[in-house]
């Protein structure tokens, strides 16, 4: 049954998951945009330099003189559906 309904989950979710990663998208951008250049070299969905990780977060500053790495992830919650898409 667990299989089933995962199933199903992927079934419904596969058909607005190209408007969803869109929205994700565009907030990632706009984040990345707002940051201040002091701040660092920003690096958008990539991997994570001097490491064999495979992991890419959505958004890495680099401060290299501070020697400091910010990771943001961006996690966007659809509680309205396609009305909130079309009102953002």
């Amino acid at each position: 049954m667990p299989q089933l309904a995962m199933r199903g989950a992927y079934l419904c979710c596969k058909t607005h998951s190209r408007a969803w990663q869109l929205r994700h998208n565009t907030i990632q951008d706009c984040l990345a945009r707002a940051i201040p250049p002091p701040m660092g070299k920003v690096a958008i969905n990539s991997a994570i330099s001097g490491t064999d990780s495979q992991l890419r977060p959505d958004i890495i500053i680099t401060n290299e003189d501070r020697k400091k790495i910010i990771m943001v992830d961006v996690t966007v919650p659809f509680e309205n559906r396609t009305p909130a898409f079309h009102d953002t």
